[in-house]
């Protein structure tokens, strides 16, 4: 039985540093974003004690909305937000409030390390 031998990397020196950051820049972005997530679960928690499930995704989307009108501004370029499929994206949309609806609606009922778990698993 004869192993074969992977031929040795290049000292790290010679290699692009940028190459090799790349995958902890990945874990990065991910963790910050699942923190911010989570951060934002427990904001919408927390508003759900004195405003309705309706209310409280109507102000989300509200000042969601302001950044997207601002990255249009800022790019003057707000062809990236005219879709492609119009039928898709009325599917996808319509799908995307209803899961979003559920999810904030649960957020009332269940504890909120529960449906963090949940909504990480789907």
């Amino acid at each position: 039985m004869t192993l074969e031998k992977t031929p040795p990397l290049p000292p790290p020196s010679l290699r692009s540093l940028t190459e090799d950051a790349l995958p902890f820049l990945g874990i990065g972005i991910m963790l910050l974003g699942s923190l911010l997530v989570t951060i934002n679960d427990g904001l919408i928690k927390q508003a759900l004690t004195s405003a309705a499930t309706p209310e409280v995704l109507f102000f989300r989307g509200a000042f969601a909305l302001v950044f997207f009108v601002l990255y249009g501004a800022l790019t003057r370029n707000f062809r990236n937000f005219v879709p492609r499929n119009l039928l898709n994206a009325v599917w996808l949309s319509a799908l995307a409030v209803l899961s979003l609806f559920l999810f904030t609606y649960a957020l009332g009922l269940v504890p909120l390390a529960t449906a963090i778990v949940l909504a990480y698993l789907s």
